[in-house]
């Protein structure tokens, strides 16, 4: 084969080749726009979800936080109504679980255990309708030390005698007269006897959500803590809105 003819071979085959070079270029560059373009869409799927994730994140340790600061307060208030009736706070725990599971609420619970604790110091003096009554039922009012016994342990001596009597007119009556007008209100709670309201306490034990006495005054501290960091804040906004008060004042006069 002669030179030119070799010469025009070559030229001929390169040709082909930077055609098929350049045909591999275009798929090239076709393909890393559309890779480019995949990647751009991860990116800003990947945006997305991380803002939503750290929606989620902060919706959740806000959600947890409310939770427990609700729960804190639930705490404070029962290791003060416990105080308020008299009776220790692992007792009234128990009992504000069974009294809402009879439908009962806390603020009629420690109405008609303060008015029954008042009965109560009424018949030490031996005398009087509040005598009659706990005698006529055979509960006692103080205990084996001659101390005043326990609102909720009278509560419950006092479910049994209502049950045995089946919610007679004899019974209701003397409901009122041992815990006032919110009797009635209380009946869902007697009206099974003291071991259903022991029962439910032991239940709740079990589940481990009795309050501890120690925990309830934690509980109020906790609280107590807050209110006065809050009043600090409130007084340091006061003294400075104080201190700029005339210069504003001026300033809204010219």
């Amino acid at each position: 084969m002669s030179l030119g003819k070799v010469s025009v071979s070559i030229e001929a085959q390169m040709a082909g080749f930077e055609s098929d070079m350049g045909r591999a270029a275009r798929v090239a560059e076709k393909e890393f726009k559309r890779m480019e373009a995949a990647a751009r869409r991860n990116a800003e799927e990947w945006k997305s979800t991380g803002k939503a994730l750290g929606l989620l994140v902060a919706a959740g340790a806000t959600a947890a936080a409310y939770a427990m600061r609700q729960t804190i307060t639930a705490m404070d208030d029962m290791s003060k109504s416990a105080q308020k009736v008299g009776t220790s706070t692992e007792e009234f725990s128990k009992l504000t679980y069974a009294a809402g599971l009879a439908d009962v609420s806390m603020e009629t619970l420690v109405g008609s255990l303060g008015k029954l604790t008042k009965s109560q110091a009424a018949a030490l003096s031996g005398t009087g309708e509040q005598s009659r009554v706990f005698e006529a039922l055979g509960i006692a009012v103080t205990g084996a030390d001659g101390k005043m016994r326990q609102s909720s342990l009278v509560l419950a001596d006092f479910a049994d005698r209502f049950r045995d009597l089946k919610g007679s007119p004899e019974a209701m009556a003397a409901g009122f007269a041992l815990f006032g007008r919110s009797f009635q209100d209380m009946i869902p709670l007697v009206k099974d006897g003291g071991q259903a309201i022991r029962d439910t306490g032991a239940e709740l034990e079990a589940f481990g959500g009795v309050l501890s006495t120690q925990a309830g005054k934690d509980a109020e501290a906790f609280n107590d803590n807050l209110t006065r960091l809050e009043t600090a804040a409130r007084a340091l906004a006061t003294q400075v809105a104080s201190d700029l008060l005339p210069d504003l004042v001026a300033l809204s006069e010219s």
